[in-house]
C-alpha cells in the first residue's frame, strides 16, 4: 500500500475514532460522531442502510457505464463540487474544477469492473455513505491499467442525490 493511501486511511480512522465531534472540511459540515456513528445500535444502522446500498450500487453502475463510454463529463456529474481525490502516487486533488487532468484516464478505458465489498451509512440519516470496492481497468490497448481497491465516501446533497465526496484507491488487493 502506498504512503498516501496509508496516510489517508489512517487519517480517516483517526477522525472517526479519536474525536467525538469534528468539523468536516473546514467547519462546513459539523458532525457529532457519537450520535451519527451509532454503529453499536444495529437497529439504527439497519434503518439507515435501508435502500442506501441499492442506491450506491446503482450509482456505481452508472460510474462504470460512463467510464466504459469514455465520458469524462458523465463521470463528473457523479462528483461532489468539493470532491477530494487521493490517487496512488499523486498528491491530493481537491474540487471538481481541479481534477480534469487527472480524469483523462477515462478517455482510455476499454473495460472496467467495480465490485462493492462493503457499503454502509456513516450516520443514521445516511448523509455520508462508506463504500469499499475492488476494481480492474483495462485500457484501449487491452492492457490492465489498474487492479486494486478503493474507498469512497458518498455525500447526500440537499436534493437527496448522492455524489462522490472522497475517493481514494491503490493497486493490489
Amino acid at each position: 500500500m502506498s504512503l498516501p493511501a496509508c496516510l489517508g486511511i489512517l487519517l480517516l480512522a483517526a477522525l472517526l475514532v479519536a474525536q467525538p465531534t469534528f468539523a468536516w472540511i473546514e467547519g462546513q459540515h459539523s458532525v457529532d460522531l457519537m450520535n451519527a456513528l451509532d454503529l453499536g445500535n444495529s437497529q439504527t444502522a439497519e434503518r439507515a442502510a435501508s435502500g442506501v446500498r441499492e442506491t450506491i450500487e446503482a450509482l456505481t453502475a452508472e460510474y462504470v457505464k460512463q467510464c466504459k463510454q469514455n465520458n469524462m463529463d458523465g463521470v463528473k456529474n457523479l462528483l461532489d463540487e468539493q470532491i477530494i481525490v487521493m490517487p496512488q502516487g499523486y498528491g491530493v486533488l481537491e474540487g471538481k474544477s481541479n481534477i480534469d487532468p487527472y480524469l483523462k484516464w477515462i478517455e482510455d478505458v476499454k473495460e472496467i469492473t467495480m465490485n462493492s465489498i462493503q457499503v454502509e451509512p456513516l450516520d443514521s440519516s445516511a448523509t455520508y455513505v462508506f463504500q469499499r470496492s475492488e476494481s480492474e481497468v483495462t485500457d484501449l490497448s487491452g492492457t490492465i491499467s489498474f487492479n486494486g481497491k478503493s474507498l469512497r465516501i458518498w455525500k447526500k446533497d440537499g436534493d437527496g442525490t448522492y455524489k462522490i465526496y472522497i475517493d481514494m484507491y491503490n493497486t493490489g488487493r
